[in-house]
């Protein structure tokens, strides 16, 4: 699913936007579109929700979805071709690409950065993992890729036990990383991160 500003002009590409693409978790997972926009027994709402209620939201955004049978870690090549084309067919500003995505929307988005970390400007990683066996470790590979990356303390479904020993890999390694750990109680904390819309104005800024 494809979302555009309110200053899109489909007859007019000489303006350039900015990129979100996003990575939804497990529950998503499969053939049906309107979970992306929303699934009350999964994440809930994904990045859809939040760039066609804001009026100011001045980006493109692709949520795609992961076929059944294999996880968003598995195809980070086929996410980079889907950027490739994208880059082609919108007017997006290559030089503004942000990735995102929430539990295994989030792994992905840790392996498809440590793989491609050139395709990309900056990472969002939302209550996610780094499991080395299924996943691309490489710290070196994102030291200086702006990133910052949210948790809660109370998730159950993957633990911030799971995660915070490679931020502070990271960290020791002078990476370009913040780290925010928040305190709803539950695992899929994307809305609250993107309704704030802090991430959104460091982006920009970078």
């Amino acid at each position: 699913i494809v979302t555009f500003p309110q200053t899109y002009d489909p007859d007019n590409n000489i303006k350039k936007f900015p990129l979100i693409i996003y990575l939804h978790s497990l529950q998503e997972r499969g053939n049906e579109l309107n979970l992306l926009i929303d699934n009350p027994d999964g994440e809930g709402h994904g990045i859809i929700q939040t760039a066609l209620l804001k009026s100011d939201f001045d980006f493109i955004t692709i949520s795609p979805l992961c076929p059944d049978g294999t996880f968003w870690p598995l195809i980070s090549e086929k996410i980079k071709k889907l950027i490739d084309e994208v880059i082609l067919e919108y007017p997006i500003a290559s030089e503004q690409i942000l990735l995102t995505g929430v539990s295994m929307g989030s792994m992905g988005c840790w392996d498809y950065a440590m793989t491609y970390p050139e395709s990309i400007n900056a990472l969002v990683p939302i209550s996610g993992g780094v499991y080395p066996v299924v996943m691309m470790k490489d710290v070196e590979a994102i030291v200086n890729l702006p990133i910052w990356a949210f948790h809660d303390k109370g998730d159950e479904s993957i633990p911030l036990e799971d995660e915070v020993d490679f931020i502070n890999e990271l960290k020791n390694a002078d990476a370009n990383i913040k780290y925010t750990i928040t305190d709803y109680g539950k695992h899929y904390i994307q809305e609250e991160v993107y309704n704030d819309g802090e991430i959104f104005e460091w982006f920009l800024n970078l």
